[in-house]
């Protein structure tokens, strides 16, 4: 994993008696993953107001929402790559500082050209986020916790799209839009600092008792401590059916899942006719929930594992129950009752929240070597944000030709179906895969 040449373990003698440092690890974690989606989220409540200020129509608006993603998804595996070569501290230090700056210039923008550059750098500076909190999670969590440590740091992203709301519209409402954009970005260039300072491997954090280090390399793989810095290529990853079954799936899971971020805030004030402050709390309502079934998934992916039932059964049994309800978005559209639709989207978020930890897990539950945590990541993740891509720029132009949600919503709710007969069929045992490591080469920068 990741380590500095020439900086040597901390000794035990040094270390303190008693700490839980990897689940403060974890919680910064969620933390970076609250800010991003925030980030992410932030266009998408504010852009009923740039619209109008910027004059755009809704097939420039789908671009602008759309443009993030592809950015991103196309970066996923180099930045996967990198995450794996350079470690989750530089990385995700680094990813965030990007991103938070391009966040900052997005408040500046004055046309449509600005603002479509904007969301370009915001895609390529969040392309190693995930992949980084993965690899984070899986150097500093044994397996019997990485249900719910995916699922904390997920849900850091539930929370983060759950406040936008009301926290974006109250500063778009008192500041202005400009404004909005840049203070938020200044949170996450304090969060970068914060997390270059903090973040160190299990082996050479000073904070970490011996007990906690030793209860972290309890259940490692003998693959894993006789390799650590061992690889697989993209090529070889890609030879397994069960990488196919995961891009698959969360190619699925992209489409539906943006249609959240994206489209949500403009479908209930077109739909329903809500304001700018009633938005702000109707809309986070599905985010909240979201938010607690993303812990409850972690939990019980976790709690079977401790039962003594297979990893497989395990994980697919949550992703199950997830991604069933997560198809509850179709008859969203056959609905004029605004108590009805809400409760319908809110059971579609919190199922595909409450599959987060099991699903998440699957880059370091799957992964080779840990080496190739990264990799497999990105692969996973390029297809997340091809989806994701697709989404908002496919709901614009059916928007555009229909002027109605009703196609959009069908679309969504069918695209959760195959998701869950690529992660129930296509994707076979959860183990690491039998993939042969790449020679690794040395070295001098990796981080800790």
């Amino acid at each position: 994993m990741g380590t500095e040449q020439g900086e040597a373990p901390v000794r035990t003698s040094q270390k303190p008696a008693k700490s839980s440092v990897r689940w403060v690890i974890v919680l910064l974690a969620a933390l970076a993953a609250g800010i991003a989606a925030t980030d992410r989220a932030i266009l998408g409540i504010a852009m009923p107001t740039i619209s109008d200020d910027l004059q755009l129509d809704a097939a420039a608006v789908g671009i602008l929402l759309s443009v993030f993603a592809v950015s991103t998804a196309v970066l996923q595996i180099p930045a996967g790559m990198l995450v794996d070569k350079i470690g989750p501290r530089a990385s995700l230090a680094g990813s965030a500082a990007l991103w938070s700056i391009a966040t900052m210039f997005t408040g500046v923008a004055r046309g449509f050209e600005q603002m479509f550059a904007s969301r370009v750098l915001l895609g390529i500076g969040m392309a190693p986020q995930q992949q980084a909190c993965a690899k984070s999670v899986g150097e500093w969590v044994p397996r019997r916790e990485r249900g719910l440590a995916s699922g904390i740091y997920d849900t850091g992203g539930a929370v983060g799209a759950a406040i936008a709301f009301p926290v974006a519209a109250g500063l778009i409402a008192a500041l202005g839009w400009r404004y909005a954009f840049v203070i938020v970005g200044g949170v996450g260039l304090i969060w970068a600092a914060v997390w270059c300072l903090y973040y160190r491997s299990p082996q050479r954090h000073r904070a970490v008792s011996a007990a906690e280090l030793e209860y972290i390399m309890s259940d490692r793989p003998q693959a894993e401590a006789d390799e650590p810095d061992a690889k697989s290529s993209v090529r070889g990853l890609l030879r397994h059916r069960t990488v196919w079954g995961l891009v698959i799936g969360f190619l699925c899971r992209g489409f539906t899942n943006y249609f959240f971020v994206t489209w949500y805030p403009t479908f209930l004030v077109d739909e329903y006719g809500f304001g700018l402050l009633e938005l702000a709390t109707v809309a986070a309502i599905p985010l909240v929930l979201g938010l607690i079934a993303t812990l409850i998934g972690g939990w019980f992916t976790d709690e079977l594992v401790r039962r003594g039932y297979s990893l497989t059964f395990s994980r697919k049994l949550t992703i199950l129950i997830g991604v069933v309800s997560t198809a509850f978005i179709a008859p969203a559209a056959f609905t004029s009752n605004v108590v009805v639709a809400l409760i319908l989207l809110s059971v579609a978020q919190a199922g595909s929240s409450f599959s987060s930890g099991a699903l998440w897990s699957l880059p370091v539950d799957l992964a080779p070597h840990p080496g190739s945590i990264g990799t497999l990541g990105g692969i996973q993740n390029c297809a997340l944000w091809i989806g994701a891509f697709v989404s908002p720029l496919a709901v614009g132009f059916i928007l555009s030709a229909t002027g109605t949600f009703v196609a959009p919503l069908l679309v969504a709710g069918g695209t959760a179906v195959f998701a869950l007969l690529a992660f129930l069929f296509v994707v076979g045992e959860i183990a690491p895969l039998p993939v042969a490591p790449l020679p690794a080469a040395a070295d001098a920068h990796r981080d800790v």
